[in-house]
């Protein structure tokens, strides 16, 4: 199957999703929020958004993974591990753990020998510092 066909397929099923499900997957993959902000805008608890995001996902039969860092930043490759290599290790291993690797916050957390509510602080300090260096800071 070419990619067209499986992007078309991917768009039918994704729009097949009830509404909740197709938010929070927009929520998570386009706006690079963490599934706590993403379940406090829809409205629902964490465990319930992390359900109805694997659920989705099952449906759709398909690996989905966030935009990558460059669109987001508007910056090359290199420009994005140059500013990666410029922030502390930890939080240059937080952003890398959970947003290149894939990681859930709890297993990130238990390799980086830190609580969750500590890594959540770290990743979004990292992302917040990234936002800085590329001028994409609200």
């Amino acid at each position: 199957m070419n990619a067209a066909k499986v992007n078309a397929a991917t768009i039918a099923a994704f729009n097949a999703l009830p509404t909740l499900e197709r938010d929070a997957i927009k929520l998570v993959f386009y706006c690079n929020l963490v599934e706590r902000e993403a379940a406090q805008l829809l409205g629902v608890t964490r465990n319930r958004f992390s359900t109805v995001l694997k659920s989705a996902l099952k449906k759709l039969k398909c690996q989905w993974s966030p935009e990558p860092v460059s669109a987001v930043f508007n910056a090359t490759d290199s420009q994005i591990e140059a500013a990666m290599d410029l922030l502390p290790a930890l939080e240059r291993l937080a952003i890398q753990l959970m947003y290149y690797d894939g990681l859930h916050e709890r297993d990130a957390a238990k390799q980086l020998g830190v609580t969750p509510d500590k890594l959540r602080t770290v990743f979004n300090t990292g992302l917040h510092n990234l936002k800085t260096q590329f001028n994409v800071v609200p």
